[in-house]
């Protein structure tokens, strides 16, 4: 049902919202998302079934909410405030929109597999005249 939602909202996505790489980022908050390893193999299906055209990564917030009001509150009153929002979230799956058959999905694993804007920039040159998309070096699976 996550994915379906997702899929169902697609058209309506904002070009302001992806990403330059063409990428959906999808804050998970609540505590279903505990439970992402059995969510996983449905929602993967579903992404793949509607054949989602865009890659997409789920994140998972580091901070508390309040850095964001604090952001907003600065903003407002034009007050400097160092930001590094690479900092306030961790991806923990990444998507590849499949355009031929080949592309790679899975959950990111820190260092093993990072994430999927990662593994695309740093392994995108070597497997993509291969194969078409950006893939990992075994030219399979980012999995688990």
């Amino acid at each position: 049902m996550l994915a379906r939602s997702v899929c169902a909202l697609s058209p309506r996505i904002s070009p302001a919202l992806i990403s330059q790489c063409g990428e959906v980022d999808i804050v998970c908050v609540g505590s279903v998302w505990l439970s992402w390893e059995l969510l996983e193999p449905g929602f993967t299906r579903e992404l793949e079934n509607a054949k989602f055209k865009y890659d997409l990564k789920l994140l998972k917030l580091t901070n508390t909410m309040a850095l964001g009001a604090a952001y907003l509150a600065a903003d407002t009153f034009d007050l400097e405030l160092p930001r590094d929002y690479s900092k306030n979230y961790e991806v923990f799956y990444g998507h590849r929109a499949v355009l031929n058959g080949n592309g790679t999905n899975g959950s990111a694993n820190g260092g093993s597999n990072g994430t999927a804007k990662t593994n695309g920039a740093t392994n995108g040159s070597s497997n993509g005249s291969s194969n078409g998309t950006n893939g990992t070096a075994t030219n399979g699976t980012n999995g688990k």
